[in-house]
């Protein structure tokens, strides 16, 4: 909800989309989100002995002695951390803390919800931190990582990892693998082992569409080409890599999703 001040245009929204960063009321947001969402202090002890086990690898003499302390020293190296380690520890909160708990997926939603609002250009994705700003992109995406083809799944899931690898991303192996989800599908679903085209061809039969057997054709050309993607890799900071890797992972995760319920 806008605030009484920019309805009347007295004062002005954010309105840029944090991708490089994380300004303050953000980092502020993220940890009231955090400090709400564990709510009693004898949880953090825990939380920030498996921070110091698996996360920072710090001594664990090293702990804090009281609850309330742990809370303390935690919420200091948070707010004094760089806009990716941040997003590094809800990872791992998501990843580790609450790995095999029946609340990540509401923390993850509540987290989600918050970096929408905040203007963040990240979410929160089968418990990674990717740089998806568009509901839409991230349902399609949700989807082709949960498909009924192991492969599949674990390609997307790969690809999103290289997109939101902190604090560098790998855009061409992020390319790589959200077109070799594409792959996948189409010769598991033909049958064809083999070869790509001879796969097409047997999903064209099965009400595959011309045009998108020649648009995927064209797609996959594109990365298997070294020269196709090097320009991504010449800047890691590169907006043409980040929208590239970022279009093929949403497009071939569309593709996938079209694919299996067109031959379903």
């Amino acid at each position: 909800m806008k605030k009484f001040s920019d309805r009347l245009g007295l004062t002005q929204a954010p309105t840029e989309i944090q991708l490089n960063g994380i300004n303050l009321p953000l980092k502020n947001t993220l940890w009231n989100f955090l400090y709400q969402f564990f709510p009693d202090d004898y949880v953090w002890r825990e939380i920030l002995t498996s921070f110091f086990l698996h996360h920072y690898k710090f001594p664990l003499d090293q702990v804090p002695g009281t609850y309330l302390s742990c809370k303390d020293w935690f919420k200091r190296r948070f707010m004094e951390s760089e806009w990716y380690e941040v997003y590094n520890i809800l990872e791992f909160i998501q990843q580790e803390v609450l790995a095999n708990s029946y609340e990540r997926p509401v923390f993850e939603k509540n987290l989600n919800s918050f970096l929408e609002r905040e203007l963040s250009g990240y979410r929160s994705i089968n418990g990674s931190i990717v740089p998806i700003a568009s509901e839409h992109e991230k349902v399609a995406i949700e989807a082709a990582f949960s498909t009924s083809y192991q492969s599949v799944n674990e390609h997307i899931v790969k690809a999103l990892g290289f997109l939101g690898k902190k604090p560098e991303p790998d855009y061409p192996n992020s390319i790589k693998e959200s077109v070799s989800a594409v792959e996948s599908a189409c010769k598991l679903i033909s049958g064809e082992k083999g070869d790509l085209d001879k796969a097409l061809a047997i999903l064209s039969g099965k009400g595959l569409h011309p045009a998108m057997k020649g648009a995927f054709s064209k797609l996959y050309g594109y990365a298997s080409d070294a020269d196709g993607i090097r320009h991504a890799m010449l800047d890691k900071d590169s907006a043409s890599g980040f929208s590239e890797a970022k279009y093929m992972l949403v497009t071939c995760s569309a593709f996938v999703n079209y694919l299996i319920d067109k031959t379903r």
